[in-house]
């Protein structure tokens, strides 16, 4: 069964048990929490701002000829021609977009920005656009394909450093050998040299890894995907200017008219493989 629509089901599941009223509650299968269709005023047409960072394929990148891609760009433009709106999508570094969204400068901006405490104070948060499982790294010649604490009891795993991937295996694998890193290329390297027996990590980051030039081909992902808000996050949305509900509302509509359409997960599909 495809993943998304596991997604779709499980909060259709979850609005049954509950007692909810699902005419008159719609769930994002993007999003966090329940999200009721607003009644909204035609957003005004202009020029709209929007801001996308730069160098972080597959999110946003340069392609051969210089012109700028990548998923958050292919998702910029599925909202502007959603909402039918007129879009200038700007590149800028991360400290530049930052203080454009919160200085009103730029109308939103979409670059993987995690939904915490810190950013949902700073920013007006859109409902969540999409979500990174964690997931096991093995060798190519691995014995292991499903991994559980029984198979890797006293065995080597290469995590992060500080990060919520490392808080997981201490919590839940801690008949293992833990072996942190100072970021992910020297644990992805210590893998690929067989230092660790596996490295447990962000999925889309590890694949940008697998894919490219410096595994060698030598890894791959074993079964199974870890979701844990707790540990993980709670996904990446679009950042708006701090009140700006009018806007944000409007993009959390055309959101769930992308997934609706089947036009999201086109987009999905286009940069991340099929098993992550």
């Amino acid at each position: 069964m495809n993943k998304f629509f596991k997604i779709f089901l499980t909060i259709n599941i979850f609005l049954c048990l509950n007692g909810v009223a699902t005419a008159e509650i719609k769930p994002s299968v993007i999003g966090y929490g329940h999200y009721i269709k607003p009644n909204l005023k035609p957003l005004p047409q202009r020029t709209y701002r929007i801001l996308v960072g730069k160098d972080y394929p597959p999110f946003n990148y340069r392609d051969q000829t210089g012109r700028i891609t990548g998923f958050n760009i292919d998702i910029a433009r599925a909202l502007c021609l959603e909402l039918n709106l007129s879009c200038q999508i700007i590149a800028k570094n991360w400290k530049a977009l930052k203080s454009d969204i919160t200085n009103d400068k730029a109308d939103f901006a979409i670059a993987s920005l995690a939904i915490s405490q810190q950013n949902l104070k700073q920013f007006e948060l859109s409902q969540k656009y999409y979500d990174t499982p964690a997931r096991f790294i093995i060798r190519q010649d691995s014995i292991l394909e499903t991994v559980d604490l029984n198979a890797l009891r006293h065995k080597n795993i290469g995590v992060v450093s500080g990060s919520g991937h490392e808080a997981y295996i201490l919590e839940f694998f801690p008949q293992t050998n833990i072996l942190s890193f100072a970021n992910l290329n020297i644990a992805l390297g210590k893998l690929q040299n067989g230092k660790v027996m596996t490295v447990f990590a962000d999925a889309i980051t590890s694949q940008n890894w697998l894919n490219g030039k410096n595994s060698q081909a030598c890894c791959k992902f074993a079964r199974g995907d870890f979701y844990e808000t707790r540990f993980f996050g709670q996904g990446a949305a679009i950042a708006l200017h701090k009140g700006n509900l009018f806007l944000r509302d409007w993009i959390n509509q055309a959101l769930v008219n992308l997934w609706a359409s089947g036009r999201y997960e086109e987009i999905f599909a286009a940069y991340f493989a099929d098993d992550i």
